[in-house]
C-alpha cells in the first residue's frame, strides 16, 4: 500500500488529531484504532508538522510488522524522497542509535543517502563543540577497572547477611 493510496482511501475512516499528550515522540501511529496522533507543540514551523504527518502515514502505510523501522517503513520513505515531498530525515528515524552510518539498508539509496548526511552533519557538530579541558579518555583499562569495580559491588551485596534487628 503506498502513501498515495493511503492518503485517498482512508480519508473517512481514519483521524488525525493534534494534541499536547505526547511525551518524547513527536508523533504516533495507531494502525489498530486508524489514528495518527501529532504534538504540535515541539515543532517550530508548519514544515515540521507535515514532515512528521509523512513520518507516521509511513509507517501507516507500511502496516503492521515486527520492526518498527524496517524494510517497509523505509519502502514508503524512499518513496517519499523520490517523489521529492517535504519531508526531513532525522535522528525520528533511526531511534536509539548513537551512530547513524548503515543504519538504513542499501535497497534504498535516497533514504540511506539522507541519513549520511545527517550522521555527517552531527559529527561536525559533535567536532565544533569547544570543550574545556576537562574531557575524560576512556580507554580499555579504565573500562576493565569500572566493571571490576561494579562487578565487585554487585557480589559484595548478594552475599551480604543482613544484620539481626
Amino acid at each position: 500500500m503506498s502513501i498515495r493510496r493511503f492518503r485517498t482511501t482512508t480519508r473517512r475512516a481514519a483521524g488525525t488529531y493534534f494534541n499536547k499528550l505526547l511525551e518524547g515522540p513527536l508523533g504516533r501511529c495507531e494502525l489498530r484504532d486508524r489514528k495518527i496522533l501529532i504534538d504540535i507543540e515541539p515543532h517550530r514551523n508548519d514544515r515540521e508538522v507535515r514532515a512528521t504527518m509523512l513520518h507516521e502515514m509511513a509507517h501507516a502505510a507500511a502496516g503492521r510488522c515486527s520492526v518498527a523501522h524496517g524494510y517497509k517503513f523505509w519502502e514508503q520513505i524512499e518513496g517519499l524522497l523520490a517523489e521529492r515531498a517535504p519531508i526531513t530525515i532525522s535522528c525520528a528515524e533511526t531511534p536509539g542509535l548513537q551512530i547513524l552510518a548503515n543504519a538504513v539498508p542499501r535497497r534504498f539509496p535516497l533514504a540511506r543517502k539522507a541519513v549520511e548526511r545527517l550522521e555527517a552533519r552531527r559529527i561536525r557538530e559533535l567536532e565544533e563543540l569547544d570543550f574545556d579541558g576537562d574531557e575524560e579518555v576512556i580507554d580499555e583499562e579504565y573500562l576493565i577497572e569500572r566493571f571490576d569495580d561494579a562487578a565487585t559491588d554487585y557480589l559484595a551485596k548478594r552475599t551480604s547477611v543482613p544484620p539481626d534487628e
